[in-house]
């Protein structure tokens, strides 16, 4: 009987809105991602297994942070960010190199992007530090205003990739093709989409990286309006119930954890949607929970953990 008490008592404040729309998405992502390399007939067929096991490893990750208190982050903000930035470091020196980009660490049959960890705890420290947030606002000014004197040191691929957005650079076999693809895609899923497994742009592999920053693009496509919406809907749901718990948090400290989350997971839903329809220029953003990739999974789904600690947890500080 008290063992029934205990566990109504550590759910009575859980957000189950936030975490089953974060499952749907998962869900929604594993099944696109499924479509997306259904034709390639070759061993990125079986992504959609590893997005499942990183799925897995996301929901360990994600119970271990609902039932730490929030206190204990607090505490060791310092180390989670000492931690990041040595990781950073060492993609410099023993980085592996893909896409053009030298991103990801390897250990053994583990791959993964330490700037995706280092996101979550740039956000922990300076909720901690408030000069640490001042210092940030600062430096943001200042490459905002240096940035136009670096446009020689950007790659050319990047170079287009931004004249393509602005409309400077039309080239359909070129820096304009994925976008180009992307449009159709999306255009003619219609209002219901094509069906799963039946959209033309996906299946016959027009769309590149379709499984990946361009997701969202196949969603549309084989379902069209109504599915993208409901992806929408999703993620909104996340934010809206985000910025509440936001702001129902008695501490400090967890009422800007959880705002820096949502920060995060808006900016790369705005980046990446806005992405494949042309209204972002292509930067390489995942759509959050749904895009593949195992970093990409676990640092999204920790983030919508904090989220969850924060709402149940509200009443303790």
């Amino acid at each position: 009987m008290l063992d029934e008490f205990d566990l109504k008592k550590k759910f009575k404040y859980f957000d189950f809105s936030v975490f089953f729309s974060m499952i749907l998405l998962i869900g929604i992502g594993i099944a696109a991602i499924y479509s997306a390399t259904y034709s390639s007939g070759s061993a990125a067929h079986l992504n959609y297994q590893r997005q499942i096991l990183w799925a897995g490893l996301g929901l360990i990750v994600f119970a271990v942070i609902v039932f730490t208190p929030m206190r204990f982050f607090l505490a060791f903000a310092y180390v989670f960010y000492g931690v990041a930035i040595a990781s950073l470091l060492l993609v410099l020196v023993i980085g592996q190199k893909g896409s053009g980009a030298q991103r990801w660490l390897e250990l053994g049959f583990l791959h993964f992007q330490p700037s995706e960890w280092a996101k979550l705890a740039t956000i922990i420290l300076s909720k901690r530090e408030l000069w640490y947030l001042l210092v940030n606002i600062l430096l943001n000014i200042v490459v905002g205003i240096v940035t136009p004197f670096l446009w020689h040191s950007l790659h050319e691929y990047q170079q287009k990739r931004v004249l393509t957005f602005l409309g400077l650079v039309t080239d359909p076999k070129g820096a304009s093709y994925q976008l180009i693809q992307s449009k159709v895609a999306i255009g003619s899923g219609g209002l219901w989409g094509k069906g799963f497994l039946q959209g033309t742009q996906t299946q016959l592999r027009f769309l590149p990286e379709q499984h990946t920053d361009f997701i969202f693009s196949v969603i549309a496509e084989e379902a069209g309006f109504i599915g993208g919406m409901i992806v929408i809907v999703l993620f909104a749901i996340i934010i809206l119930r985000g910025i509440k718990i936001a702001a129902s948090a008695r501490s400090q400290f967890s009422s800007l954890v959880a705002i820096g989350m949502v920060t995060l997971l808006l900016y790369h839903v705005f980046v990446n949607i806005g992405m494949v329809m042309g209204i972002m220029p292509v930067t390489g953003l995942p759509l959050p929970l749904v895009s593949y990739g195992g970093s990409s999974m676990l640092v999204s789904m920790a983030a919508v953990a904090f989220l969850i600690n924060i709402s149940k947890r509200r009443y303790e500080y």
